[in-house]
């Protein structure tokens, strides 16, 4: 059996996903983007406006900086991880092509955007934030296992999914989509690295 040092934050989010999956089939397509809408405020729009940025790029150069200097051994296998996800994200979105909730509701209802936040109109499904934030988050809990930090990782890595459809940068389908995405790449990585250490070690013995 492969040891699963974050169990706690993978076991949160397939219940997460779990929930995004029940929520897609229950509610109406945009529903979710006209109720977030209706609770914009100024607390909520600031938080989940800035919490969007942590499934930026930027977060990789510290993650990758650590990983290079105090796990160097791990470092091939993030790399091919992050690519991964990335493609699958990106190539998804240019074949798929889907509207973003603007243009999905261009005709019916027009809203203003928190100001800060790009008018996006295509290329909705998958949630890049999403995947690519799933993917920091996981690796991070898998790198710091400690369960507090393992909810943590949790909390944030849910929240930056939660933020795209908050700020109708998505619909809930994209985000599950992203979420998915990045957790498969992740997961499958480091169990192919977690394989390959213990199948080593076995033969060293």
């Amino acid at each position: 059996m492969i040891p699963k040092v974050n169990t706690l934050f993978i076991k949160g989010i397939i219940t997460y996903i779990l929930f995004l999956s029940i929520l897609c089939i229950i509610l109406p397509k945009g529903s979710e983007s006209i109720f977030c809408y209706a609770y914009y405020g100024k607390i909520q729009n600031f938080f989940f406006k800035n919490i969007s940025y942590l499934g930026e790029y930027y977060l990789l150069i510290p993650l990758g900086i650590y990983i290079l200097f105090k796990r160097k051994e791990l470092f091939p296998i993030a790399t091919f991880i992050f690519i991964f996800q990335f493609l699958i994200v990106h190539i998804l979105k240019r074949v798929l092509n889907f509207p973003r909730p603007i243009l999905f509701f261009e005709k019916n209802l027009s809203f203003e955007l928190i100001q800060g936040v790009p008018k996006l109109l295509n290329h909705s499904m998958p949630s890049g934030h999403t995947a690519l934030g799933l993917c920091l988050f996981y690796f991070i809990s898998y790198l710091f296992p400690k369960s507090s930090i393992q909810v943590v990782c949790l909390i944030l890595a849910i929240g930056i999914g939660l933020s795209r459809i908050f700020l109708l940068c998505h619909f809930t389908e994209d985000v599950l989509v992203g979420t998915i995405i990045g957790f498969a790449t992740c997961w499958v990585g480091l169990y192919y690295y977690e394989y390959k250490k213990k199948s080593n070690s076995i033969i060293i013995e």
